[in-house]
């Protein structure tokens, strides 16, 4: 990293640090290296002079001003989704860094807590309000194989939508009505059993501003 790219991203990490509230620890998720360079740096000051200004909350800030904003404000939960069966997570990343695009490599062991993982955004999900778990840019995606894989978002693409089921922890796929499944560390669909542990999916949100949805 250049001295350049190093003064930007420690200077964005100390704005981080005063001014986001409860979304600054989602801000490291996605930036894992960001609280580093602020380890043990004191910003007293920082924080009495916006305490002493009597500044707006960021969330004031983003239903107010920066509407367009794309953190996340509205959707059913964002953090980890956890295999009951065998408590792997899922996650986004392949064996070589890349966006999982098949159904390879894409349930691993759940990482601890986000303030101890530098790859915990790996397995950072947002189940949205219109029922489609999005990872960054991708959405969790099917076909007529019955693979599990991420694909870029699409609004018109229904095998992207994924209804949840509280009593039994079922993720459903709208287009064919098949369940979200393990089969050993990747994921597919397969016909919905009451009984599966390995369909049993629990949502965990694991940031601060968040109200519960199924999370344990």
């Amino acid at each position: 990293m250049g001295d350049r790219d190093f003064i930007v991203q420690h200077n964005t990490a100390r704005l981080v640090e005063v001014w986001l509230d409860e979304w600054t620890q989602f801000y490291y998720t996605l930036n894992p290296r960001a609280k580093l360079m602020i380890k043990g740096e004191n910003l007293t000051e920082r924080h009495e002079l916006r305490k002493k200004l009597n500044c707006k909350t960021f969330k004031w800030y983003l239903d107010n001003i920066y509407l367009e904003s794309s953190l996340p404000k509205t959707y059913k939960s964002l953090g980890q989704i956890e295999n009951r069966g065998v408590r792997l997570c899922l996650d986004g990343m392949g064996e070589k860094g890349s966006i999982v695009s098949t159904a390879e490599n894409n349930l691993k062991k759940c990482y601890a807590a986000l303030e101890s993982h530098l790859l915990f955004f790996h397995q950072t999900f947002m189940f949205t309000n219109d029922n489609r778990l999005v990872h960054g840019d991708f959405c969790l995606t099917t076909d007529e194989t019955n693979k599990v894989y991420l694909r870029g978002c699409s609004d018109n693409e229904i095998k992207q939508i994924w209804d949840f089921s509280e009593s039994n922890g079922h993720l459903i796929n709208r287009h064919f009505g098949l369940c979200l499944d393990r089969n050993n560390d990747c994921t597919v669909i397969a016909a919905c059993d009451n009984l599966s542990l390995s369909q049993f999916w629990i949502f965990h949100n694991n940031f601060r501003w968040q109200s519960p949805f199924n999370s344990v």
